[in-house]
């Protein structure tokens, strides 16, 4: 697959699968909201331990139906 730098959240629903060969385990994944409704829901964002393995990151937040909830996405380690 082809790295990521971007997402957008899948509206109405309450995850958001990110596919990245970089994510690990202990990789730290950083957000930054890039349109005004992805700030709106940026504090409800979670990406917990136990969701996160090689390749894939499953990122929790709040239902909403904005179609433009978009992410850059920093990828560390």
């Amino acid at each position: 697959p082809t790295p990521i730098d971007s997402f957008t959240l899948n509206a109405n629903a309450t995850s958001t699968t990110l596919i990245d060969a970089r994510i690990g385990y202990y990789s730290h994944v950083t957000f930054m909201p890039q349109t005004a409704d992805a700030a709106a829901v940026a504090s409800s964002l979670w990406a917990p331990q136990s969701q996160q393995i090689s390749g894939q990151l499953v990122v929790e937040h709040e239902s909403t139906a904005n179609t433009d909830c978009t992410f850059r996405v920093l990828i560390w380690g």
